[in-house]
């Protein structure tokens, strides 16, 4: 998909990284991160775990987003880089410009991609 990300849907989050990795992807890839993306919320709380030396604490992912101006381009990096180093699960469903919509369920690191289905059931 070579469009952005509008919006990001999440159906379940209970997860973290390491305040050490997510200082690593923001000092390295800062500039190459989408717009609206989780590691920016999650800075301030892991440069402080950082700064006591407690580089193995886990922060926690409050907010998924990866959406905006490079999400697109930076979706590969996201799956293969960003999500192995997240401990617990993630569940969501992109939107894309254009209509598109795909997802993955994240669980301890391991990504599952996966097909879009909207359903409506009778009440």
């Amino acid at each position: 998909m070579s469009n952005n990300i509008e919006f990001v849907d999440v159906i379940d989050l209970d997860a973290s990284m390491r305040a050490a990795d997510v200082d690593k992807f923001l000092d390295e890839h800062e500039s190459d991160l989408p717009e609206d993306c989780f590691l920016f919320e999650m800075a301030k709380q892991s440069r402080v775990a950082l700064r006591k030396g407690n580089i193995d604490e886990m922060v926690p992912i409050d907010e998924f987003q990866w959406c905006g101006t490079s999400s697109g381009f930076t979706y590969e990096f996201l799956v293969k880089y960003v999500c192995p180093k997240i401990k617990g699960r993630v569940e969501v469903v992109f939107n894309w410009e254009g209509g598109e919509r795909s997802g993955f369920i994240c669980v301890d690191g391991v990504v599952h991609e996966c097909d879009v289905e909207i359903v409506l059931k009778p009440r």
